[in-house]
């Protein structure tokens, strides 16, 4: 098992001593990718680990950072599957609630999308613009 696998199923577990000590090993691994185009911070936001998460933004994660498939950064992970603590942990950091990724969908349209209102609400507090429509609903024959 690489470093990289061993970090992410550290992730996965929550175990927070094992992501560490990874880390501090090797601190290249907030930049790599696994198998699914995630770096450590996606996959810490897709599982809704917020400590881990914390981990990693403390280690210099990048939140600007997108998936290899579709564009998402952690943000809209988070968000779109309703990890509240984790949008507010990326929030702080600085989080872009803006950054699009495919057809131009934003954390905003996938936290309304899977109804976290939890979500939406930080996002709108931070000055998400609810006016921006996601071509990926509008082209498919959604409202605008």
């Amino acid at each position: 098992m690489s470093l990289l696998e061993e970090a992410a199923s550290a992730v996965v577990r929550n175990k927070l001593h094992r992501l560490q000590a990874a880390l501090s090993q090797e601190p290249s691994l907030l930049t790599d990718r696994d198998s699914d185009g995630y770096t450590l911070l996606h996959r810490a936001a897709f599982m809704g680990s917020t400590e881990c998460l914390r981990i990693l933004l403390a280690a210099g994660a990048c939140t600007k950072a997108t998936s290899t498939d579709g564009g998402m950064t952690a943000l809209c992970l988070a968000a779109g599957l309703g990890h509240e603590a984790c949008v507010r942990e990326l929030l702080a950091a600085g989080a872009n609630v803006e950054a699009a990724a495919a057809a131009g969908r934003r954390p905003l349209h996938v936290a309304a999308l899977g109804g976290h209102l939890g979500c939406l609400q930080q996002l709108l507090d931070a000055g998400a613009d609810c006016n921006v429509v996601d071509d990926g609903i509008a082209g498919s024959g959604g409202n605008r």
